[in-house]
């Protein structure tokens, strides 16, 4: 009997602890996620603080209000078990090159002028290149919001190509909300830096991997990404821009 309550808090500390970083991760309050699940606020914070063993039918308002599938949301919670066994455990995601696609997301202003460039790309491995154009839809990608919020949330990026100088969102803030959740934590970062000004120490505590100034060319952009990992070839044409 004691066991089966400890399994059971156990769970409830690691499903809370993923419905806060996916509410986080998207942006939202707890009044705004209890308003989108239909469930009382107070209920929303029991089940974050992990004093709430949540129905089946719950869960799935839960999923659908944070845009995460129930599948996705069950694979967070089993990876959070770590050997240690809190419930702050970080994902591991594993290698692109074992999961046998390599998907990268390029988040760059239209002005950069990269749609040349990435039409040029064409991987050793099978991979997708999908290119997006300010802080929002960048977000939106990530986190599977918005127009986006049919993606599977689990396929997440091998890399995030960021331009340091989006609009809408600024890309510090996307960095943020990519390392305060679990799942995209450790999401391997190239920046482009396009201004002088630009706050590259603040990238660096924020987990970029590699910078590179633009313009951007072939040779710059295979040899950064080669430096997280993935390997890619110039080809006629890409698979997703």
């Amino acid at each position: 009997m004691r066991s089966e309550q400890t399994f059971t808090k156990t769970f409830q500390a690691r499903f809370g602890s993923v419905v806060r970083s996916q509410r986080l991760g998207a942006g939202l309050s707890q009044e705004e996620l209890a308003h989108r699940s239909g469930l009382h606020r107070t209920y929303v914070t029991d089940v974050e603080r992990g004093a709430r063993n949540p129905s089946l039918n719950s869960i799935k308002k839960l999923s659908d209000a944070l845009g995460v599938p129930l599948s996705g949301l069950f694979a967070l919670v089993e990876a959070q078990s770590g050997s240690d066994g809190s419930p702050d455990s970080t994902v591991v995601r594993a290698p692109a090159s074992r999961r046998g696609r390599v998907n990268v997301l390029v988040a760059a202003d239209r002005q950069v002028g990269i749609e040349p460039l990435l039409r040029s790309l064409n991987g050793d491995l099978l991979h997708t290149i999908h290119a997006v154009y300010d802080g929002s839809e960048t977000l939106d990608y990530i986190f599977c919001t918005g127009p986006y919020k049919k993606r599977d949330m689990m396929d997440t990026p091998d890399c995030v190509f960021l331009d340091l100088g989006l609009s809408k969102v600024n890309s510090l803030e996307i960095l943020s909300r990519m390392r305060g959740n679990p799942l995209t934590s450790s999401i391997p970062v190239v920046a482009l830096v396009t201004q002088p000004d630009q706050n590259l120490d603040k990238a660096r505590q924020l987990g970029v991997s590699e910078f590179i100034a633009a313009p951007v060319d072939i040779a710059k952009l295979t040899r950064a990404l080669s430096q997280v990992g993935l390997k890619l070839s110039v080809g006629s044409n890409s698979r997703e821009v």
